[in-house]
């Protein structure tokens, strides 16, 4: 009989695993239990187990202590850990001491550990060393994936060959039609999990939640492909039954990109590639996968997203309506105007998704260069602007589009007042004097006389200078400002339409209507559709 030791504090874990599993039956003795690690240590002195089931967080002595001190005292004992989702840093410390596997306790599946317990008493009856199981596991591992690169490049002479490795790696692949999906680890903060144990890291306990979720639903195999990446490989027998199966491959990946982030606090994303047929196609399924999972540049973090073939990736056409709101912004040198047409832009592109990332970056880059040659060449500035420089190195920096629109808009935010401390703008004192009113008092009664009054001057020679400045007479200048304020308003998808009309200075809905309609070319309720999606 394999003697067994359960050390827990809490009496109901203890009770479940007593009552749980048929320890005999199994072939196992239950030698005992204790509530910490000083009493485990009693325990283990006296009755030398030849399995610790123990807990990490517990009173007198943890679970880390008692298994370097039972290693003093017998080193060929063997220890499964019963961990909590936030104990990943001890679960580490325990694999690096020579645990063999760990439990989750919030979702403890007994038929799991009895499995883990199995296999421990088949490593225990064999005697195999610690060294040899792991070399043939890790060399395993690399003929796997050795096997996946053949797959991929078209290597194998047959099919039948192909098969037949498969079924000499353990790998069951039959079927007609193949889906291939990937999950990586989001680069930052894989960069993180750099330094973790030699004994277990992010990438095996990835693997092993991958593992267990598949098993659940009966379907798939995972296969480690490189540090941060692993990919899934499912094959059916029919079309149908692809098609039938693709919500259930969804779910798969994302609780598998939810437990991750729960017990290891690592965001990562999928990408599910297209169904194939026959499995010498299945690299069209990776590629697609491939593209599938770049798409998270614009659906942010832990995002799991499909293989589209609509999804053509058409570059996004420089000629469109709101790119030539940005050029007159530019023209008429209005800085507030200029981040607004710049922000439109970027956010139709966030909608479109269309173009890949790097080609983003460098057309982003490209705007924003235009936007900062042009403003030097009525400043006259010379050198750099901080908050150009900043935004430059946003644009490389920065995974997610999201996240890089929202530091941009800051950016741009900064060289509106940068450029006003340094007395760079190019109007006229006056009609900057009424800009900067109208951006501050856009929600209150403005008219050409309240303005000119305000700056001390007739309204007819006002309304002149301001058209000849500003390229744009002041009424329509407060129009434009109003709806772009009101099209903000919008985006957050908070207020309704009369509400956001009397927070922009209109106390008629139907002006403001009309107003937005000739602006935008789109009703308001139109354009909050259209935001919607």
């Amino acid at each position: 009989m394999i003697k067994v030791l359960i050390v827990d504090d809490e009496i109901l874990v203890r009770l479940a695993l007593k009552s749980g599993i048929e320890w005999k039956t199994h072939g196992f003795e239950l030698i005992g239990e204790a509530d910490d690690g000083v009493s485990a240590l009693k325990y283990i002195e006296q009755y030398q187990p030849h399995i610790v089931i123990t807990d990490i967080t517990m009173p007198n002595m943890n679970g880390i202590e008692l298994i370097r001190e039972a290693k003093k005292i017998n080193v060929d004992i063997h220890f499964i850990i019963l961990s909590c989702h936030n104990d990943f840093e001890f679960v580490k410390e325990g694999m690096k001491l020579g645990a063999e596997d760990y439990i989750l306790k919030l979702s403890m599946n007994i038929e799991k550990l009895v499995d883990i317990l199995l296999n421990l008493k088949d490593k225990i009856k064999s005697g195999p060393s610690t060294r040899d199981e792991t070399m043939v596991m890790k060399a395993q591992e690399s003929d796997r994936l050795n096997f996946i690169y053949s797959l991929f490049d078209d290597s194998f002479q047959s099919k039948d060959e192909l098969m037949n490795m498969a079924l000499e790696l353990g790998l069951s692949l039959i079927g007609n039609y193949y889906v291939i999906g990937i999950l990586q680890f989001d680069k930052q903060q894989h960069a993180q999990d750099s330094n973790s144990s030699p004994r277990i890291s992010s990438d095996d306990v990835t693997l092993n939640i991958i593992d267990d979720i598949m098993k659940g639903y009966g379907m798939g195999q995972v296969i480690f492909f490189e540090k941060g990446i692993f990919l899934y490989l499912f094959s059916f027998q029919s079309l149908m039954e692809a098609e039938k199966n693709l919500d259930l491959i969804q779910s798969i990946c994302e609780e598998t990109v939810d437990l991750i982030r729960k017990f290891i606090q690592i965001k990562a994303s999928c990408g599910i590639g297209s169904i194939v047929e026959g499995i010498s196609n299945t690299k069209v399924s990776y590629n697609h996968a491939y593209e599938s999972l770049k798409i998270n540049f614009y659906t942010g973090p832990m995002s799991v997203n499909r293989y589209n073939p609509s999804q053509n990736h058409e570059e996004f056409i420089l000629k469109s309506e709101e790119y030539d709101q940005l050029l007159q912004a530019i023209e008429i040198y209005d800085l507030h105007l200029i981040r607004v047409r710049f922000i439109d832009l970027l956010k139709t592109m966030e909608r479109q998704q269309v173009m890949r990332s790097q080609n983003v970056r460098m057309y982003i880059h490209k705007l924003i260069f235009l936007i900062e040659t042009n403003i030097k060449k009525i400043t006259k500035h010379i050198g750099e602007y901080e908050s150009i420089t900043r935004a430059y190195m946003y644009i490389q920096e920065i995974h997610f589009f999201n996240e890089m629109i929202e530091q941009i808009d800051a950016c741009l935010q900064d060289f509106i007042t940068e450029s006003m401390h340094e007395d760079l703008y190019a109007c006229r004192t006056e009609v900057f004097k009424a800009k900067e009113y109208v951006l501050k008092n856009y929600n209150q009664p403005i008219s050409v006389a309240t303005i000119s009054k305000i700056i001390n001057m007739n309204p007819d020679y006002f309304s002149h200078i301001f058209k000849k400045e500003a390229g744009i007479n002041f009424i329509d200048y407060l129009n434009e400002i109003r709806i772009d304020k009101a099209k903000e308003l919008m985006r957050t998808q908070k207020y309704k339409i009369y509400q956001i009309a009397e927070m922009v200075g209109y106390n008629n809905d139907s002006y403001f209507i009309k107003k937005f309609k000739q602006i935008t070319g789109y009703k308001p309720l139109e354009y909050m559709n259209e935001i919607k999606g």
